[in-house]
């Protein structure tokens, strides 16, 4: 690795923040977003060049010939510009190589640069033999991936200024629905059963959602942060968050939102998500921000509903 993290720091952040999303900017100031993405650079970086949690995925990984060094941050200079670098296995399976692009200098949006690109990490991870690579971007991809095979939409990051979103109409059904915060878990063998059949009737929505663990749910319980839906007297599903950030965004990330079958496509999910809202107490500028899988469709509508945006998607191209 030739780039000091100071000399990245000195050299990406300036990017990054420039290529915030407008409404961002002009609520927070540069000054706030480039000291939001500083924070998010300076942990990641410290994450990703610790050689002990390297070495605890060489050992994970057990590929043969891979040494520590394989697995930590690479700055390389590309045909393009300069890009940070991260071998990662989808899920954690080993069958899943790719390559993600954390920063870089430059945008990509031909097909042939794509391309190009692709090949040149693939010669650069040869050891790992990588089938896709990832990279982050703030501006619509939607015509890359719909005219191009071999590229997918991956999560996208939906969010809004809590202190908007309180302001905007209430949604339809907002009087049909109640919250109540959660205080025990005895409902969750009917979460976990309705989503093993969910994913019977439709496998590919593993790739967009996952069902959280007991753990993860009592975390959300003891911080007062789950709630529990029910829609004119009935149990409906759990809706969480948690207190977090990433990137230049700040706030509450939407953790779990799940309705059962009887309650989806009723257009429910919104006023569900309006009741959050009102609930979350506001000190600064905090947001309520989530990823959303690019096909998941019925839940990005819900959050354009409420008055979300999308800031950003992760790409995903064929090596």
């Amino acid at each position: 690795m030739n780039t000091t993290k100071s000399q990245f720091l000195q050299k990406w952040l300036p990017i990054e923040t420039n290529h915030c999303p407008i409404f961002v900017t002009q609520k927070l100031g540069k000054n706030v977003i480039q000291n939001r993405l500083n924070v998010f650079v300076e942990e990641s970086w410290r994450y990703c060049s610790d050689r002990k949690q390297a070495k605890k995925i060489a050992d994970y990984c057990g590929i043969k010939d891979a040494k520590i060094s394989d697995y930590l941050y690479r700055t390389l200079t590309t045909p393009f510009g300069e890009v940070v670098t991260s071998i990662r296995f989808i899920g954690g399976d080993l069958s899943k190589p790719a390559v993600f692009l954390m920063h870089k200098d430059f945008d990509l949006v031909r097909i042939a640069d794509i391309q190009q690109l692709g090949a040149f990490l693939k010669q650069e991870y040869a050891l790992f033999a990588p089938k896709r690579f990832r990279w982050f971007s703030t501006k619509d991809k939607s015509d890359l991936i719909t005219n191009h095979e071999g590229i997918e939409g991956d999560l996208g990051y939906y969010t809004h200024f809590l202190s908007d979103l309180k302001k905007a109409p209430k949604p339809a059904n907002f009087e049909k629905v109640q919250l109540q915060v959660a205080s025990s878990l005895d409902w969750y063998d009917l979460y976990f059963n309705s989503y093993q059949e969910m994913y019977q009737a439709n496998p590919f929505f593993e790739e967009m959602a996952s069902v959280e663990s007991k753990e993860s749910l009592q975390n959300m319980i003891d911080n007062e942060s789950l709630f529990e839906v029910f829609i004119e007297g009935k149990w409906a599903g759990i809706i969480g968050v948690c207190k977090a950030k990433a990137l230049f965004l700040e706030g509450y990330e939407v953790y779990e939102e799940y309705l059962l079958p009887e309650f989806r496509g009723k257009h429910l999910a919104p006023a569900v998500q309006r009741h959050l809202i009102e609930k979350l107490s506001i000190v600064g500028d905090e947001m309520l921000y989530g990823t959303i899988h690019y096909q998941n469709q019925a839940s990005i509508k819900t959050a354009k509903r409420v008055g979300r945006k999308q800031v950003g998607l992760y790409v995903f191209a064929d090596i």
